[in-house]
């Protein structure tokens, strides 16, 4: 079995999204076949992503690939955010994509490889809710800002009136989709989780991005939501990140 590297990775996401011809198409005209071979790859390729990003970390040579790779993943996500339409066949399979993307597949090199971040300071991934009468998405248009529309949707947003402690980890299980052999990645899931109920509290802070990492069962991330005490059932380490988090 061939084990691919970054090198492979950004290739054929490269590919792909050059073949969809963007710049020449909205959500409604661009190819149905190849949204879905993207979707298909981010899916089927989280785990070999991961694996290989992180192998890639001591090797300075990688920034040039990895940088590669994060232009082309936000090529795709200023084009949903100009173009996406929830009226067309293809708005599923598109905003699929965008969610694997911003919250699965940029995390990763802004965690790993803050310098192509840096050096690419002038690409804005920019939020995607065209519901946003309170503004909640245009202070956070920069790289590392991806979560207050999740918190939208299920704070504020009227169009979701009858969340249930379920329902909302249904939406957050959506966003870490399973990958191939390995099932969930529950420590995304309640990564996000977290995220959800600090951004009550802290309306901004990077560092929520970068530094929370564990893995829970899903009735402790239920049980993180639903808390009305505001206390996480997490280990010693989660509590001391959480106050440490939320005093910067």
């Amino acid at each position: 079995m061939n084990i691919m590297d970054i090198v492979d990775i950004q290739h054929s996401i490269g590919k792909m999204i050059s073949d969809l011809c963007l710049i020449r198409n909205t959500v409604c005209t661009v190819s149905a076949d190849g949204l879905n071979g993207l979707s298909e790859y981010l899916a089927d390729n989280q785990l070999e992503y991961e694996k290989a990003i992180r192998a890639e970390v001591r090797d300075k040579g990688s920034d040039y690939f990895v940088g590669q790779l994060y232009r082309s993943l936000s090529s795709y996500l200023a084009w949903y955010a100009e173009n996406h339409d929830t009226h067309s066949d293809n708005a599923a399979v598109s905003k699929r994509i965008y969610d694997r993307i911003v919250f699965l597949w940029i995390p990763p090199i802004e965690n790993l490889f803050p310098g192509v971040v840096k050096a690419n300071e002038n690409i804005t991934i920019p939020a995607c809710d065209n519901k946003d009468p309170k503004g909640y998405n245009s202070p956070y248009e920069q790289v590392g800002e991806h979560y207050r529309s999740i918190r939208y949707d299920i704070i504020e947003n009227k169009d979701y009136p009858h969340l249930t402690n379920d329902e909302i980890y249904r939406r957050l299980k959506e966003l870490a989709a399973p990958v191939s052999a390995e099932g969930v990645k529950i420590a995304m899931i309640l990564n996000i989780a977290i995220k959800h109920r600090l951004l009550l509290k802290k309306t901004q802070g990077k560092s929520l991005v970068r530094e929370l990492g564990m893995t829970c069962t899903n009735a402790a991330v239920i049980n993180i939501i639903a808390s009305p005490d505001e206390h996480f059932y997490i280990d010693e380490w989660g509590r001391e990140m959480e106050a440490k988090l939320l005093k910067q």
